[in-house]
This record gives structure tokens, sequence and C-alpha cells, in this order.
């Protein structure tokens, strides 16, 4: 490693990530980015659904289809780095610390893009989005105090409080009105929805474990450990362990017809040759942006982003619908909306309460008046201070 890299290692980071360099615009492409992503994963998923069918082979092909196509797409940005480096030479010799970081994400990545295509074969995008970005702040705040040291405040516990409760109603809603929105893939096979609500949670506290792992390797490592590349780096492992491992084993045990069996199904389903592009593209955004967001901001602002992205998410599905008449669009639906509609209002308020843009619960020394200064008993530095001493001695 060179001179630079050594430098980069030994520069103060500043508090909540690895240096802010960017701010509120990379936060606002996150969150645009985040919704686009979002909107095609449903589409894509709702595509193959009607295609493919309802039956479990269906099932697992589909939502590992959607974990090898965001891997894919999240994998390019380690292009994007080798491409927009100062040199190539120079990017190059700094993927090995990218690489001997990447092994403990990568079991995280799978898991949560696994669950993230299970969750949407029986729960809406909407559901799927609120439920697991309310996860990802009340997992992100543990995490981070465990951590990263970063312990809430009262006034922070009081906001992760209502985020807890727009999952709980988000939850409960969808269990008592049996899978809620009708986008859910396989919503008209589960009474309830149960599976997809346990799987966005799920898939929430991987994403949080993720970025708070993010977060502590970028901000020990710096600039030594570019953060496109090790996002690059990971994706395009599990990239190629679903492409060389996982679909060749499903096939060797007829899961699916045989290891390669999918790519004809998927290359037969009408609309996917528009809708592929657009998902890959937006994966390779989305996470990107997620990752510098994570360097820049910190874990917890990134979870903050999935919130924001939802009335996004939400208004391009009533407008897919309603202007368009899009299939992958949502009709508002009472009174599952009300209550979606109810929680997001919990969900956003939550976050203002937690980053401190509204102080409903100060902390006991902002309460307590200051006290008067008492004159000092004795010097406290300076000779007057040696003299004192040697007094006392005496």
């Amino acid at each position: 490693m060179d001179d630079d890299d050594d430098d980069d290692d030994e520069r103060p980071i500043e508090e909540g990530g690895a240096g802010r360099r960017y701010g509120w615009p990379l936060f606002f492409l996150a969150t645009v980015f985040g919704a686009v992503s979002w909107t095609t994963t449903a589409a894509v998923v709702l595509e193959l659904k009607r295609s493919l069918g309802t039956s479990v082979a269906s099932t697992v092909e589909i939502a590992l289809f959607t974990t090898w196509a965001t891997s894919l797409g999240a994998s390019l940005s380690l292009v994007v780095e080798l491409c927009c480096g100062a040199s190539t030479r120079g990017v190059l010799a700094r993927l090995g610390p990218a690489t001997s970081e990447a092994p403990p994400f990568v079991a995280l990545y799978l898991g949560y893009m696994l669950l993230q295509g299970c969750a949407l074969l029986f729960v809406s995008a909407t559901v799927v989005a609120l439920d697991s970005s309310a996860s990802m702040v009340l997992w992100s705040a543990a995490l981070s105090a465990a951590y990263l040291g970063a312990a809430p405040t009262r006034n922070e516990l009081a906001g992760l409080g209502l985020i807890a409760g727009a999952l709980l109603v988000v939850g409960g809603a969808e269990e008592a009105l049996g899978g809620g929105d009708d986008d859910g893939a396989l919503a008209s096979l589960s009474a309830d929805a149960s599976i997809g609500v346990g799987a966005a949670f799920a898939m929430g506290a991987l994403y949080a474990g993720t970025n708070v792992l993010y977060e502590r390797v970028l901000t020990a490592r710096g600039d030594a450990v570019p953060a496109l590349a090790l996002n690059g780096v990971v994706c395009a492992s599990c990239f190629l362990l679903l492409t060389g491992v996982a679909y060749p084993a499903l096939g060797a045990a007829g899961v699916l017809d045989s290891g390669w069996a999918w790519l004809g199904a998927i290359r037969g389903t009408p609309g996917m040759a528009a809708l592929f592009p657009a998902f890959v593209a937006s994966k390779l955004l989305w996470y990107s942006l997620e990752t510098l967001l994570v360097k820049d901001m910190g874990a917890i602002w990134t979870a903050i982003s999935g919130v924001a992205l939802i009335p996004l998410l939400w208004l391009t599905e009533l407008v897919a619908h309603y202007a368009f008449d899009a299939f992958f669009g949502v009709s508002w639906t009472t009174p599952d909306s009300w209550c979606q509609l109810a929680a997001l209002f919990a969900l956003v308020l939550g976050a203002v309460i937690y980053y401190g843009l509204w102080v409903v619960v100060p902390e006991p020394e902002e309460t307590d008046a200051a006290p008067s200064p008492k004159p000092a008993a004795e010097p406290l530095m300076g000779p007057s201070r040696v003299k004192y001493d040697a007094r006392q001695r005496a």
C-alpha cells in the first residue's frame, strides 16, 4: 500500500460516517432511486408470477432470480469504481483491502436479497417497504449503540418507539386483513400475511447489520477501502455464488428442471425485455448511492432514507394504477390503506423526533436551570496551584 493510503488511514473521521462530503444531495438521490428500485422490483416479481404461476418451485425460482439480478446490478458498482478512479492501477491495488473485508457482508447481502424476493411474493411493495424500513431504523439504532458507541438519547428513544408502533400497525393490519393489497404475488395462497411481514422485518434487520458493519469498516479504514469497490466485491461474490453454486445445486436436487432452465423461462416472460435492464440499472444506482450514504452520513441516515422513499413509492403505485392502469399499480383500499397511511405518518414523525428536529423528551440537563458558579476553593492550574499544593502539604 502506498503512502497516500497510509495518510488516508490516519485522516480524522467525522462523527456519523467516514467524513461528510456530499450530504443532503446524496440523501435525496438515494431516496429517489430507492423508490425506483422498489417499483421495478415489484413489477418484475408480479410479471414473473403471472408467467410462472404460484407453485413452490416457481416461488423459489422467483425469489432466487430477483436475488441473482439484484446482485448482478449492484456488482456493477465495481465497474464504476474502476472507471472513475484516479487511475486503474491505483484502484486495482486497493481492491485487496476491499476483498479482505468482504466475507462478512456476503451472507448478510444474500439473506437480505432472498428475503426481499420472498416478502414481495406475499404482501405489497408498500407494505414490505414500510415494515423493512421501520425494522431497519430500529436495528440500525440498536446495532450502532452496541458496535459504534452511539447510545440513543431519551428523545431518540421516543422516536424509535413511534417507529416500532408503525411496524406493529402495518403488521397487525396485514394479519387482520389477510394480506392487504392484492399485489402481493402469492396473497391468494395465504390467509394471512405472516410470512411476508416476517420476511420484511428480517430483511430490515439484515440490511441494518450490513450498513452498520459498512460504517464500522469504512470509518476505520477511510479511503483505503473505497466504498464502491467494497460494495462491488461483495455483490459480485453473491452473483458468482448464485450462478456457479446455487442454481446448479437446485438443478441437481430437482427443485428446478436444470441448473439453467430458469433462464429460458425468464427470457420467455412477456415484458421482461424492458423490465430487466431497468431492474438491473436501478439496483446499481440504489445500492451504490446507499453505500456512499453510509460512508458519508452513517448507517442510521441510510435507514432514514428508506423511510423517506416510502411516500414516493406509494405515490408511484397509485399513479400507475389510476392514471395508467399499470399492472404493478396499487389501488386505494379501505381500511388497509388508511392503516398504511397512519403507519407512514408515525414512521416519518418517529424519524423526525429521532434525529432531533423535534425534541419531545429533553434530556435532564436540558431541563435543569444552570447552577450559579461557585468560587473556586482552590486554584485549578498555573503557578498559584503549585503554591497551594505546597501549603497543603506543609
